[in-house]
């Protein structure tokens, strides 16, 4: 089912409240609340759409009669040509386009942040395990913990945000939930 089906579709089962549309003419589009910030906005378009792959968006080429909408992600690698509720409501079809450039670009620049924190931490690692038997209580063994613990949680950042926009392709600003047992995402 398109988009627009999908737009038509819950239209007619009134599954749409009127305050969530700001139209202009023939143009509507899915409103948010910018100012709640970026994240509570973004699940307030998730909400609003049925997917996690749009943003809300207060440039005023895009908003319509002074509010904000909800469009895909250009950013997670989504097509943001059509902001209208047509392209864009819908859980199996809006926002359904990527964009190969913004896509790739985004698996390889966390491709090389991976490999560049990855390399800092085994670093910091091989010098631990080289130099345990001679570390003491000084500074230099305390900032050596902090630059491994520094680079450890920073590369689970980078494999987490990886896993979960470019493997998984979540298209979520954040990580809602990564468990270690096994990967999983709500």
């Amino acid at each position: 089912m398109t988009a627009a089906a999908n737009w038509t579709a819950g239209q007619q089962q009134g599954l749409i409240p009127a305050n969530w549309t700001a139209t202009d003419g023939n143009i509507t589009r899915i409103a948010c609340n910018a100012a709640a910030g970026t994240i509570a906005s973004h699940y307030e378009c998730e909400d609003r759409l049925g997917h996690n792959r749009a943003a809300c968006y207060s440039e005023p080429d895009i908003m319509i009669n002074g509010s904000a909408v909800c469009a895909c992600f250009a950013f997670g690698g989504w097509d943001y040509s059509c902001a209208e509720a047509r392209c864009t409501y819908g859980t199996v079809s809006g926002c359904a386009t990527r964009i190969p450039t913004h896509f790739y670009l985004n698996a390889a620049c966390l491709s090389l942040s991976m490999i560049v924190v990855t390399s800092a931490l085994f670093y910091a690692l091989s010098t631990v395990w080289k130099g345990r038997r001679v570390c003491s209580r000084n500074v230099t063994s305390t900032t050596l913990a902090w630059v491994v613990l520094a680079a450890l949680s920073l590369w689970g950042w980078y494999v987490s945000y990886f896993i979960a926009g470019i493997l998984m392709s979540s298209r979520e600003l954040l990580v809602r939930k990564l468990c270690l047992v096994g990967i999983t995402h709500e």
